[in-house]
C-alpha cells in the first residue's frame, strides 16, 4: 500500500522514497530507505503485469534467492499495490559495471569472477537470458553483481547481445547456456574496447560484421582478442561450451 505524508512517500508502510534509479518498459527502479533499519534497497516497480507474468518473474525470483550466491543481486521480497507489482532488492551503490572507470586488468578479473558465477546458474538449470554490462552491478565493496533475472529461461534478449543465429532463427532451445557465454563474449568486447559493433544494427548488417570479423577490437592483446572470437562465434557448437571453460581462458 502506498502512503503519501508531508514530504514523505512510503512504500509498502515501510520504504522512505528516496530517488529514482532508472526506467524502461517494465516501469522503473527507485532507491528507497527502509524506515526500521536504514538500509537502502532499490525497488523495481513492474507495472500492469498480469496475473501470469507475476507467476513467472516471482518463479524466477525464488529460485535465484535460493542461491544465497555473492555474485548476484540479493532479492529480499516483494509486494502488491493496485496493478503494480514491486521486487525489493540489494542496492550496489555504484552502478553499473560499463558507467566505473576500471582499468582492463581490473575489468579480466571481473569478467572471470561473473563467468565462475553464472556457471554456477546454469548448473542449476536457469539460463540468464540477458547479460550486458547495464545488468552487472557494482556494490560499494567493489563486487560485481549480477541483476535482472527477469526473463531467465525466456526466449527473449537484447538484440545487440544475441548471436546472428538467434536473430535468424529464434531462441530454440531457451535452456541452452551458450547463449550467455555469447552476451558475455560481447560484454567483454564492449568493456574492453569502449563499444559494442552490433549496437542498433540490423541483422544482415550483424552478419557482415561477423563474416569480416569487424569488431573493433584491434587494439586489445591477441590473447583477449582469440578469446572474444571463441565466445561469439555465431554457432554455438563453436563457442566455449561451460562458463567454466571461458573463465579458465581468461
Amino acid at each position: 500500500t502506498k502512503k503519501f505524508s508531508t514530504m514523505v512517500r512510503l512504500y509498502d508502510d515501510r520504504y522512505e522514497f528516496v530517488r529514482d534509479l532508472g526506467s524502461g518498459g517494465f516501469g522503473r527502479v527507485f532507491l528507497a530507505k527502509e524506515q526500521v533499519s536504514g538500509r537502502m534497497v532499490a525497488i523495481k516497480q513492474l507495472i500492469n503485469r498480469g496475473a501470469s507474468e507475476r507467476r513467472i518473474i516471482l518463479k524466477e525470483i525464488q529460485t535465484i534467492a535460493r542461491f544465497n550466491d555473492p555474485g548476484i543481486v540479493t532479492y529480499y521480497h516483494q509486494f502488491s499495490s493496485a496493478d503494480d507489482l514491486f521486487l525489493v532488492m540489494e542496492y550496489c551503490e555504484k552502478g553499473p559495471l560499463n558507467e566505473q572507470p576500471f582499468k582492463p586488468e581490473a575489468i579480466v578479473y571481473y569478467l572471470i569472477q561473473l563467468a565462475n558465477t553464472l556457471q554456477r546458474v546454469h548448473e542449476q538449470k536457469i539460463v540468464h537470458r540477458d547479460i550486458k554490462p547495464a545488468n552487472i552491478l557494482v556494490n560499494k565493496d567493489g563486487h560485481v553483481k549480477i541483476a535482472d533475472f527477469g526473463i531467465a529461461n525466456d526466449t527473449n534478449g537484447t538484440r545487440a547481445y544475441l548471436s546472428p543465429v538467434e536473430l535468424r532463427h529464434g531462441i530454440v532451445d531457451p535452456l541452452d547456456a551458450r547463449a550467455d557465454i555469447y552476451a558475455l563474449g560481447v560484454t567483454m568486447l564492449e568493456l574492453l574496447s569502449g563499444e559494442n559493433p552490433f549496437q542498433y544494427k540490423t541483422l544482415p548488417e550483424c552478419e557482415r560484421i561477423h563474416a569480416g570479423k569487424h569488431f573493433g577490437m584491434e587494439r586489445l592483446p591477441a590473447w583477449q582478442q582469440e578469446i572474444i572470437l571463441k565466445a561469439i562465434q555465431p554457432l554455438p557448437e563453436l563457442r566455449f561450451q561451460t562458463m567454466t571453460d571461458f573463465a579458465e581462458a581468461l
